[in-house]
Order: structure tokens, then sequence, then C-alpha cells
């Protein structure tokens, strides 16, 4: 998917200062990510049974804590990729 790849190039090279600093990388790298959980949410929906195989994505848990839905925390890819927190 074309986003994840966009996401991690915004973001390549910088720090945890760096990203925080640059409101226009944070912007769309958060865009990408929630473009990715968009994609992803309506997985769990169409194709609950590929979700379920695949449980350990956290299909929901990306877009919902970018999102800032309450209670909800990134999935361990996320963090891979992210390990800071990502706040806009």
């Amino acid at each position: 998917m074309r986003q994840a790849a966009d996401a991690c190039t915004f973001a390549k090279g910088m720090g945890q200062a760096d990203f925080r600093d640059d409101k226009r990388t944070r912007q769309a790298v958060v865009k990408s990510l929630l473009v990715i959980g968009e994609a992803a949410a309506k997985v769990m929906d169409s194709h609950a049974d590929f979700a379920l195989t695949h449980a350990h994505v956290g299909w929901r848990g990306m877009r919902n804590r970018i999102a800032g839905v309450p209670g909800t925390t990134a999935g361990p890819a996320a963090r891979r990729r992210f390990p800071f927190e990502i706040r806009t």
C-alpha cells in the first residue's frame, strides 16, 4: 500500500524532536496512517474471517488511536515504525 511507504518516507531520518517540531510532516504521516486505518476497518467489516486469522495486525487500533478514540492503542506494527507518540 502506497500510504504506508509514504508515511515511512515522510518521517525517514527524523528523530522524535524533529518530527514533533515539523507540523507538515506530522500531518502528512497522520493522514497516511488514517487512510491505512480506514482501509483496515473495511477489511474487518467486509472480511471478518481474514481479520480474525490475522488478529495480530490490530485492524482498528491504529486508526482509532490516531483519530483520538479514547482507550485505544496503536498496534505493534505501528509502534515498531513510529516508536514515539504521534500527536497533531
